[in-house]
């Protein structure tokens, strides 16, 4: 049985959390006071005469994290619940139903602040209370899933998903997509197609979001790398070879 008996309980960056070390139930944790974090700052904020875009840089922020985490829930935790838990083909797709709920409500939410005039009829305060609740619900069933996976899956297999999750945040899209296939094979395609389309998107327009964590460097470069950035790296372990005479 795993330990759970701490939780953090404060807001961390936007970006994926490490996965170092971590329970699959602390790292969903960690997640969702993400999203918790996100919402309320979007909630919270106002333009002002020092930062007039404040607000949008927010909610901005908010639906690429709650995209980001969203995509990587349908394509490594929901597999594995799937697979491993009861029923857990039923309760998978209730989850991914409610998730396509709430891109539908984060279209409408970014539509608010771009002119849709298909969002007017709701105001950006109530799409965002809808999203906070939304995010309260999934909480729940999110730790619930990864306490029983953490129960049922032996430890190489937790941190291969606790891994896989982290790396499918670092390429999933970062806007919402309600209207594109959300099954187990389809989802997974679309989101690799989404994330290379929003990232264009968001360049063109200038969007802010928050920055990815960049991969860790190797301690030392190949020979191969260091030739190509002409960057010899010397190993200063070994002791210099005091130079040889020529021979006459």
């Amino acid at each position: 049985m795993v330990d759970r008996s701490t939780e953090a309980q404060q807001r961390i960056p936007s970006q994926p959390p490490s996965s170092a070390g971590q329970t699959l139930y602390e790292a969903a944790g960690l997640r969702v006071n993400e999203l918790h974090g996100a919402v309320h700052a979007a909630e919270e904020a106002v333009p002002s005469a020092e930062d007039p875009r404040n607000q949008v840089a927010q909610t901005d922020t908010f639906l690429a994290v709650m995209s980001r985490h969203l995509a990587a829930v349908e394509d490594v935790v929901y597999p594995a619940v799937r697979n491993h838990l009861p029923d857990g083909r039923e309760r998978a797709g209730e989850r991914v139903h409610r998730a396509r709920e709430a891109e539908r409500a984060m279209r409408l939410l970014e539509g608010s602040m771009y002119g849709d005039t298909y969002a007017k009829p709701f105001t950006r305060a109530q799409l965002l209370s809808d999203l906070d609740h939304f995010i309260e619900e999934h909480g729940r069933s999110l730790r619930k899933f990864c306490e029983e996976l953490d129960d049922r899956l032996p430890e190489s297999d937790r941190v291969q998903l606790t891994e896989s999750w982290s790396a499918a945040e670092q390429h999933a899209p970062t806007r919402p997509h309600p209207y594109s296939p959300h099954s187990p094979t389809l989802g997974r395609l679309s989101h690799k197609f989404w994330a290379v389309a929003d990232e264009a998107m968001d360049s063109m327009d200038s969007r802010v979001i928050p920055h990815q964590q960049p991969p860790p460097r190797p301690e030392r470069e190949s020979l191969w790398s260091q030739w190509l950035t002409g960057n010899p790296q010397f190993d200063e372990s070994s002791p210099a070879q005091p130079p040889q005479p020529e021979p006459d």
